[in-house]
């Protein structure tokens, strides 16, 4: 009997772990690409973070990193802070709005974003020509989901040509 809270603390701990594990995968969390990096867009805490960052971002950020914190409405309006990060420095954040665009599908947001100094760590300025000024978070459920109509689209047409079969021998043996 001694070890039953034992028992229940491990089971405590590791609903816990699985809980905090399926995160990303609830229907309030969805999957996003920015330049490389994997993303967790989650509109319940209304933030945008990394999961996986990009081998370019090296040791810059880590896993549960903010990359934005703000007001994001599903497939439509985003407005909030952003973040960027310089190595030996701390985040500077800056305000950004944009929208879902369908087309790419995901979402982009623009905004003047910071220069930093040359050396150091100082914010020199504002700029719209920074790549920061222009995020694009790219929706890989949706992707893959065109990807894939796409290759069916593809198989349609071409199955649906009368002459498909051309080129391809006989089953039954007759020409």
């Amino acid at each position: 009997m001694k070890s039953r809270p034992a028992t229940y603390a491990a089971s405590a701990m590791l609903a816990v772990t699985s809980i905090v594990m399926l995160a990303p995968t609830s229907a309030l969390a969805e999957m996003f690409d920015h330049n490389g990096s994997l993303m967790i867009v989650n509109y319940d805490h209304r933030d945008i973070r990394y999961d996986t960052p990009s081998d370019r971002m090296g040791s810059l950020v880590r896993p549960g990193d903010p990359a934005f914190t703000g007001r994001i409405q599903r497939r439509g309006k985003i407005e909030g802070t952003a973040y960027v990060y310089k190595k030996g420095c701390n985040f500077i954040f800056y305000k950004v709005s944009g929208r879902y665009d369908p087309a790419i599908p995901g979402y982009v947001m623009t905004g003047a974003a910071p220069i930093r100094a040359k050396k150091g760590c100082d914010v020199v300025g504002y700029t719209m020509k920074s790549p920061n000024a222009r995020l694009v978070y790219v929706d890989i459920a949706e992707k893959e989901k065109r990807e894939q109509d796409d290759y069916a689209r593809s198989v349609y047409e071409t199955e649906s040509d009368p002459n498909w079969m051309q080129g391809f021998k006989d089953p039954t043996g007759k020409k």
